[in-house]
């Protein structure tokens, strides 16, 4: 016999969408869909272990109904997706022996599963199948049509993987791409976001829309050069879609495990998020496998539940909030209905957790620059003409771009080759590329003690005096010894000008506190601050300007003939977690007030003009490095 479709004893009339007026459900924003058949598809054999079972969509409702979040909500009521429906996207010949499944022998079920790839079959999944996909166009029409805002759809089995002509990876009929198709067909949906932030590629999900520039598909998955499942080369970067939907498929390839909350929000911050602005979807649909998860085997990496909550707040700004999560992948059940639970708890109207840090991996930044570099003939969003600033509505003159590339080349070079350094990422700083080409960072992933943080102005090298050679020498060999601690590194250079002006340094604050605000910030790391000259005058200006006190944060300074200081309110602070090298006529010049932090005579020969007194010699080179060690 097969199991009743009769609802479960907790659902009342007035929860479930099918029963009620439109009028009445204005009220919820986010609806749920949960159906309780769809645990029937389940292995042969009850002593078989399958990752992918029906305890997956029970513990996340599960964990959703226990924290009391689902008084939120609104039921959605799962329907048997139809044939003509699932027709969309699948061939006959296939949802016919899928069909037929129903009625096979235990041996034929086992003999028509081997034949697919990673696949159990019994009597009741082709039902379950229409179940999942009817669930998730039903949910999908309810938002696009505004009945409720946003929802979740918690349903197996997933189906991302399933192309047109048969199942793959656990997956019978392609949820999301039959409900895409539905809304494109029935309601005449013009454009259409897919993330897929599964752990796996989406090949599925690819192949039907590959050539569809009404659906834009964008995928953040593991690929090792097509050594991770599904082992497809289509997972890698440069697939962009066919014909008049060129850019319309993007595809993020991890290259490595172990990518965390930092590397997914830089991505969406400088990929997914710019992209999907100028395409303005309409809705937006997220492929939300959960095995990325911190703690899920399969995926093995490291995005938190406050992750996952983050990538469903941002995504919430788009097409007015009209956002629905369907369930794919996830096979911790603990990771996946914790996580499962942080999205929901966004969609109800939450605010995302705070995160501990946003310095994205090496790895991560590698790929990014890669995928901009192939999606940026498609997208004005990508293109570095787009994210240029006008230098206070003038040009830039030539002098100083010749200034800036004679130092660039050279201290990049330098940075990048020997030091393994990566150029920051900063778009939105609204600077221009002047100031931006001169940021770096270390991108070490099992540096988690310090952060230092080096803001430091240096001249043409074309006129460098020995002096200020000195300087130059000093300051790489500070970013080797940083780097020899195992510390992280962020390296902010104020780039050769001709004459330094009251704007210029404008800049550079506007730049210095892009950098805080964006990688600094939601750190919980311990951080040092090391700067020289005009570097400085920033750093104390982001101390005025900021909470900087709340954060275990330490300063070391060597300005030039000012030197800079902080409120009265924190000067006491200041001073207690400040090393502030200044010559002793400065001193002398200035006085010692508490504001100037904790002063100590620079060593270096009186005999030069105070304002190229800012060199690092051996001496304080081990200096800086153990007052920073001892902190």
């Amino acid at each position: 016999m097969r199991p009743s479709s009769r609802p479960a004893r907790n659902e009342t009339k007035k929860q479930r969408i099918d029963s009620e007026p439109l009028e009445y459900l204005s009220r919820f924003s986010t609806g749920i869909v949960y159906d309780v058949r769809l645990r029937f598809h389940a292995p042969l054999d009850s002593d078989t272990e399958q990752l992918e079972n029906p305890q997956r969509i029970w513990k996340i409702f599960k964990a959703i109904q226990d924290d009391g979040i689902l008084t939120k909500c609104v039921r959605v009521s799962a329907r048997e997706a139809t044939t003509e429906e699932i027709l969309l996207v699948h061939s006959a010949k296939y949802h016919e022996t899928l069909t037929s499944s129903a009625d096979l022998s235990i041996q034929e079920l086992k003999n028509l599963a081997s034949t697919y790839n990673s696949i159990y079959l019994n009597n009741e999944s082709a039902r379950c199948a229409r179940i999942a996909s009817g669930g998730v166009i039903e949910l999908c029409r309810t938002v696009y049509k505004g009945v409720v805002k946003n929802g979740f759809a918690i349903i197996r089995p997933p189906g991302h993987h399933a192309g047109p002509d048969g199942p793959m990876g656990f997956c019978l009929y392609n949820n999301i791409a039959i409900a895409t198709k539905y809304l494109q067909e029935y309601h005449k949906a013009k454009r259409i976001l897919i993330v897929d932030w599964d752990i796996h590629h989406g090949n599925g999900i690819q192949k039907v829309f590959l050539s569809d520039p009404n659906v834009l598909y964008f995928s953040i998955h593991r690929y090792e050069e097509s050594k991770f499942y599904p082992y497809e080369t289509s997972a890698a970067h440069h697939i962009v879609g066919e014909g008049e939907a060129k850019g319309k498929n993007i595809n993020v390839p991890w290259p490595c495990s172990g990518m965390g909350d930092s590397d997914y929000l830089h991505v969406f911050n400088n990929i997914l998020m710019p992209v999907a602005y100028e395409f303005s979807p309409e809705i937006v649909i997220i492929a939300a496998g959960f095995d990325a998860g911190a703690g899920d085997r399969v995926g093995d990496c490291l995005v938190s539940p406050a992750g996952y909550a983050h990538m469903t707040y941002m995504l919430k700004s788009l097409a007015g909030g009209k956002l629905v999560l369907a369930l794919e992948g996830g096979y911790d059940i603990d990771v996946a209905s914790t996580s499962a639970l942080a999205c929901v708890k966004v969609l109800t109207g939450e605010d995302p957790p705070a995160l501990e840090s946003l310095v994205p991996s090496t790895k991560c930044v590698e790929i990014t620059q890669k995928v901009i570099q192939t999606q940026s003939k498609y997208w004005e969003a990508l293109q570095s003409s787009s994210l240029q600033i006008s230098y206070l509505n003038s040009e830039i003159s030539s002098a100083r771009l010749l200034h800036r590339e004679t130092l660039s080349k050279e201290r990049s070079e330098l940075l990048m080759d020997e030091y393994g350094l990566l150029k920051l990422p900063i778009n939105g700083s609204n600077v221009p590329d002047l100031f931006r080409e001169e940021v770096f960072y270390s991108g070490l992933t099992n540096a988690t003690d310090v952060i230092v943080i080096f803001i430091h102005d240096m001249n043409n090298p074309e006129n460098f005096s020995q002096q200020e050679s000195d300087l130059i020498n000093g300051v790489n060999k500070f970013v080797g010894k940083v780097l020899a601690k195992n510390w992280e590194l962020i390296d902010i250079n104020i780039p050769s000008l001709d004459g330094f002006q009251d704007d210029d340094k404008a800049i550079v604050d506007r730049l210095f506190m892009h950098i805080w605000n964006r990688y600094i910030r939601p750190t919980s790391t311990k951080l040092v601050f090391v700067a020289t000259g005009y570097g400085a005058v920033s750093i104390t200006n982001l101390i005025t300007n900021s909470d900087i006190e709340s954060k275990e944060s330490y300063f070391v300074m060597i300005p030039g003939t000012e030197i800079p200081n902080v409120p009265i309110n924190k000067s006491t602070w200041y001073k207690e977690n400040s090393y502030v090298l200044v010559h002793p006529v400065s001193i002398e010049l200035n006085g010692s007030d508490s504001s100037y932090g904790a002063l100590h005579p620079y060593g270096v020969r009186t005999e030069l003009p105070l304002n190229t007194l800012k060199r690092f010699d051996q001496q304080i080179l081990d200096q800086i490095v153990n007052w920073i060690g001892h902190r």
